[in-house]
């Protein structure tokens, strides 16, 4: 297995979420903090770390027209751009697609969500030199930045009982970039599409793929500052933190 270096590996930053959540006009990725867009903020630590040669951004489909703004960032960054799909491993495919089309060969992708805008540098550094390392399951072909659980957690049943309090201890929060081997990544999207819809509709990320597939995720320390602008609070969150902005 060859191992990651950043010049067989691509970054990949999704920013075609509409962000209907975040209860703002525009995309997601278009929102502004301290005058900056969040996508912005994504490729100057995905730039910052130097773990890769290569950048895909996925953008919405109109973006050109409805936020033009977010093709000027991405190629201020040098990165690739391509539309993004209706659903996030929609967008993940698009972007290999981009690549492959580019002509640009890689043999592993760290995939980052725009949303996560402030991840440090130092995290896509760890989840790179997770890739390859060697676990009690065999090689390494997926990496995940986490954070310890701090609230405690419950299961419930469809009429909102309680069913269980899994033990925080064995708990993490998931953040992103998340690493992996393209081969292995591909063909765990395959056997997803083969799998039957109910069984698909649970696999909310390529970690899940990966998992479902058999091979061994490892965990390395995320970091705080990875937190995701989901919510109006979030972005206020974002603009105490980074600065002031007229969104």
């Amino acid at each position: 297995m060859t191992s990651a270096s950043a010049a067989n590996t691509a970054v990949i930053v999704l920013a075609a979420g509409s962000g209907t959540r975040l209860g703002e006009p525009i995309p997601k990725a278009a929102v502004r903090v301290h005058g900056r867009t969040l996508l912005d903020y994504a490729l100057e630590g995905a730039l910052a770390s130097g773990v890769a040669e290569h950048m895909v951004v996925t953008v919405p489909v109109d973006c050109s027209a409805s936020c033009p703004e977010l093709m000027e960032d991405a190629r201020r960054a040098g990165a690739l751009i391509t539309a993004g799909g209706d659903t996030r491993t929609a967008s993940v495919v698009a972007a290999l697609d981009a690549l492959k089309d580019a002509q640009v060969p890689v043999d592993y992708v760290l995939i980052h969500d725009c949303a996560r805008a402030f991840t440090p540098p130092q995290v896509y550094h760890r989840v790179l030199e997770g890739l390859g390392s060697e676990s009690p399951q065999g090689v390494v072909r997926a990496v995940i930045p986490v954070l310890p659980v701090v609230d405690t957690v419950k299961t419930v049943d469809s009429a909102g009982l309680v069913t269980g309090t899994p033990s925080r201890a064995q708990m993490r929060a998931v953040q992103t970039p998340q690493g992996f081997e393209v081969a292995a990544l591909l063909a765990a999207h395959e056997r997803s599409r083969s799998l039957p819809a109910e069984e698909a509709e649970l696999l909310t990320d390529d970690a899940m793929a990966m998992e479902a597939a058999g091979e061994p995720v490892l965990t390395v320390a995320g970091d705080a500052d990875a937190f995701k602008v989901t919510t109006p609070m979030d972005l206020g969150v974002a603009r105490a933190l980074f600065g002031d902005s007229a969104a």
